[in-house]
């Protein structure tokens, strides 16, 4: 299927998650997103791409401060009206599957605590770059590793969108704008 036009409002609640920006839709898309709504948690969006796009498309990307108190629970609603092929204009609404988002807020926790011990210690430690056969691997380590030791975003594929740690970079490449432990990605 190609996909060439399609409109979708995405809700959530203010009082819990604040608004604070979108990506645009993807290259090559005439877009009209509005959001004269998103004090009352309402963004509507839609685009067109009279050529179509096939494959995986990332159609928007929403980012959110959270304002709500530990143990909210908020829901992201993705709702699409209008969903078309290119060049048929068939109604690909039938075929679409949507999966909604809950999240709760949590307390965070500490920068660096794998373990959730409230401490940042040794027992902490991301890499292990050697184990003692007669120590059992911790089981944070082992929950990671079972998921998918470097698989980061958990899209299945360990590739450099899953950086953690630069450990060396090129003379050409400036990294004064990154904070520490900001996570970055070079080529």
């Amino acid at each position: 299927m190609t996909l060439t036009i399609f409109t979708a409002t995405l809700t959530w609640d203010p009082t819990i998650v604040d608004y604070t920006g979108n990506s645009g839709l993807p290259a090559g898309f005439t877009e009209v997103i509005n959001i004269d709504d998103i004090a009352t948690g309402l963004l509507t969006f839609s685009g067109v791409n009279a050529s179509g796009v096939s494959g995986v498309i990332d159609m928007l990307t929403v980012d959110f401060d959270v304002t709500g108190n530990e143990n909210d629970v908020n829901t992201f609603d993705l709702d699409f009206s209008a969903m078309a092929g290119a060049n048929t204009f068939n109604d690909l609404l039938p075929i679409l599957t949507a999966n909604d988002c809950r999240s709760t807020i949590d307390d965070g926790g500490v920068l660096g605590d794998v373990n959730n011990d409230g401490l940042v210690n040794s027992t902490d430690a991301l890499i292990v770059l050697s184990h003692d056969i007669s120590l059992p691997i911790p089981p944070a380590f082992q929950d990671r590793i079972d998921r998918g030791f470097g698989d980061v975003d958990e899209d299945l594929s360990t590739n450099s969108t899953d950086a953690l740690v630069i450990l060396s970079y090129d003379v050409g490449l400036d990294v004064s704008q990154f904070a520490i432990a900001q996570l970055f990605c070079g080529n």
